[in-house]
């Protein structure tokens, strides 16, 4: 009898220990966008919303919906598994909201595309890029800030004072680190619209730079590889110019273009002999030339 009370308890302890693992592992959805959003501030976190809807006749409504002004889309499925015990262990950095059409307008709805975006407390977007696959959702979280202070102290001066050209720039600057390139260079082309920043001057050639930069990081190699070449003809004594010629190149040998790959490389020998971007630029040629 003992024994067996023994082992009823024993079993009693194993029971709670694993519901309890398991609640751990779960993602803390916060499910009132208000809430949220609230909480979000107070902690200085960045919002985290996922598009998710739980009814399944819904689901079919929506799938049979066609675009129109009145109607939005939702994007059903999505390849992020939930369930990764990476994603839920840095879901602690974020505030999570997992969004249906009874906890978010629709007016949100018809602005977030993708299935996961980054917002502040204000809904204002940090970063709204397409992460197709978990491993990039996992890089955007662990390069996204855990405390967004400093981020949300730019964003609400930039809000303030729209000619703080200065902390728009560091915003952008902070947001491509961030790899949150769509964002980021949304204030790149805010910034070059200001008569403050001369065409001629290190400012508008490093905003140029980094667009481009943007956008390659984004794969949109059509957008990026005119610009570095546009930099790299206007621009002899850019500081950007090891990174633009380097850039240039991979593009190009992403093209199957040997021979233009070919001749970045030879400036870059010629003009940054000890520079890191033509040693990692060496292998990369000497592979394609085999």
């Amino acid at each position: 009898m003992f024994r067996l009370m023994k082992a009823i308890v024993v079993t009693a302890i194993i029971s709670v220990i694993l519901s309890s693992q398991i609640f751990a592992q779960q993602i803390r959805w916060v499910s009132n966008l208000g809430m949220a959003t609230e909480r979000a501030r107070e902690q200085n976190k960045i919002l985290m919303v996922f598009i998710g809807i739980s009814n399944e006749d819904l689901k079919e409504k929506i799938e049979q919906q066609k675009p129109t002004d009145n109607q939005f889309y939702v994007e059903i499925h999505t390849p992020i598994e939930w369930n990764n015990a990476t994603l839920i262990n840095l879901s602690e950095k974020f505030v999570c909201h997992m969004a249906t059409e009874g906890t978010i307008t629709k007016q949100l709805y018809s602005r977030m595309q993708r299935a996961v975006v980054f917002l502040d407390p204000d809904l204002k977007e940090i970063n709204i890029d397409d992460f197709a696959s978990t491993q990039k959702l996992l890089q955007a979280m662990n390069a996204l800030p855990g405390d967004a202070s400093e981020l949300y102290s730019k964003i609400k001066t930039i809000d303030e004072y729209p000619e703080s050209l200065d902390v728009k720039l560091s915003l952008a600057d902070q947001l491509q680190t961030a790899l949150s390139y769509t964002i980021s260079n949304k204030y790149y082309f805010e910034l070059l619209e200001s008569s403050a920043i001369s065409r001629d001057s290190l400012k508008y050639d490093h905003i140029r730079s980094h667009i481009a930069l943007n956008y390659f990081l984004m794969e949109n190699y059509p957008e990026a590889l005119p610009i570095f070449q546009e930099r790299i003809t206007n621009a002899p004594t850019s500081p950007e110019r090891p990174m633009q010629l380097f850039l240039l190149m991979r593009g190009n040998l992403l093209g199957k273009n040997l021979n233009n790959a070919k001749e970045c490389y030879e400036i870059l020998q010629k003009e940054f002999p000890d520079n890191q971007h033509t040693q990692w630029a060496k292998p990369m040629i000497e592979k394609a030339s085999e």
